[in-house]
């Protein structure tokens, strides 16, 4: 066993590719949560990261509006031009635009920001 001395670097044991625990301190985290955030245009799909989502509740209703702002790698204006059908898909929520679209590509954007407003998808038959 090397014991350490101060005053001696020599001594200290490097790091080591095993790592040496106690029973008790083990712990399974389980695999890493990830939600899955696609954006589907014209059924081509592309992930996405949201940015900025707000909501507008419509009279006593329980539904609402969604407006919607993303960033989305890869994404230019000619993926637009064409674009009658736009869904996100959110972990196992869906939400289909129904109004215009704006899409920022500025220099200081690293990508392309997408804001629409979009009604949640409740069952196939909206």
């Amino acid at each position: 066993m090397a014991t350490l001395n101060p005053s001696n670097d020599s001594n200290i044991m490097p790091d080591s590719e095993h790592v040496i625990m106690s029973d008790g301190l083990d712990l399974d985290l389980g695999e890493p949560l990830s939600i899955e955030q696609i954006l589907e245009i014209n059924g081509v799909r592309l992930v996405c990261s949201i940015l900025r989502v707000k909501s507008m509740i419509l009279g006593e209703n329980t539904w609402s509006i969604w407006e919607f702002e993303l960033e989305v790698p890869g994404l230019s204006f000619s993926d637009l031009i064409d674009a009658n059908n736009i869904v996100l898909h959110y972990n196992n929520v869906s939400f289909k635009s129904t109004s215009t679209v704006e899409l920022k590509t500025q220099q200081i954007v690293e990508s392309p920001i997408l804001t629409f407003v979009a009604k949640r998808i409740i069952n196939d038959y909206e």
